[in-house]
C-alpha cells in the first residue's frame, strides 16, 4: 500500500512540475510580473534604490543598470525546491499527499526562491567589480553555486526541522 502512495505521490509531483514549468514558458514578464515583484522590493530595500516597471521588460533599477526579469524569476529553482521539500515531507509523514503538505512546501519554496534569487542578484551587481573575465560566464558560475549552496542548505535545514519534530 506504501509503494502504491509513494508512486501516486510521485506523479502528482511530477504532473505538477510540467505544469508550472509549461504555463510558466508560455508566460510574459507581465504575466508573471507578482513573482518578480517581491525580488525586485528586496533589492530595492538593501540596495537603498528604486526599480520601476516597464512594461514587457521588468522591473528596472536606473541606479543599477539592472532589469529584474522573467530570467531572473528563479522558477527552476522554485520547482525543484517544491518538488524535494513535498516529497521530503511526504516521505517524513508517512501518509499519502495532503494539502497541508503542499501548502507547507509552496510556502516554503516561496521563501527559500525570494532568499536564493536576491542573493544572487546581489552578488550578480557586485560581481563585476571583483573581477574582469567573461560577465556571462561569472554569471553562470556564481549563479550555479548560490542555487546549489540553497538548495542544499535548505533541504538539510528542513530534515533536520523534521527529524526533530519541531516542523510539524
Amino acid at each position: 500500500m506504501k509503494t502504491n502512495n509513494n508512486k501516486t505521490h510521485i506523479v502528482l509531483l511530477l504532473f505538477l512540475f510540467v505544469f508550472i514549468k509549461f504555463l510558466f514558458a508560455i508566460a510574459t514578464v507581465d504575466e508573471i510580473r507578482y513573482f518578480i515583484y517581491p525580488i525586485s522590493k528586496i533589492i530595492d530595500t538593501i540596495t537603498n534604490t528604486h526599480s520601476v516597471y516597464v512594461v514587457t521588460k521588468g522591473y528596472f533599477n536606473e541606479n543599477l543598470n539592472f532589469v529584474i526579469n522573467k530570467s531572473c524569476s528563479g522558477i527552476n529553482f522554485f520547482l525543484i525546491f517544491l518538488v524535494s521539500i513535498s516529497y521530503r515531507y511526504y516521505l517524513e509523514k508517512n501518509k499519502p499527499s495532503s494539502a497541508k503538505n503542499l501548502i507547507i512546501s509552496i510556502l516554503l519554496a516561496l521563501i527559500a526562491t525570494l532568499l536564493a534569487n536576491s542573493s544572487r542578484i546581489l552578488c550578480s551587481i557586485t560581481a563585476p567589480t571583483f573581477f574582469s573575465f567573461n560577465l556571462d560566464l561569472l554569471h553562470q558560475i556564481q549563479g550555479t553555486l548560490v542555487y546549489l549552496f540553497f538548495l542544499l542548505f535548505s533541504y538539510l535545514l528542513f530534515d533536520y526541522l523534521l527529524k526533530n519534530k519541531i516542523a510539524k
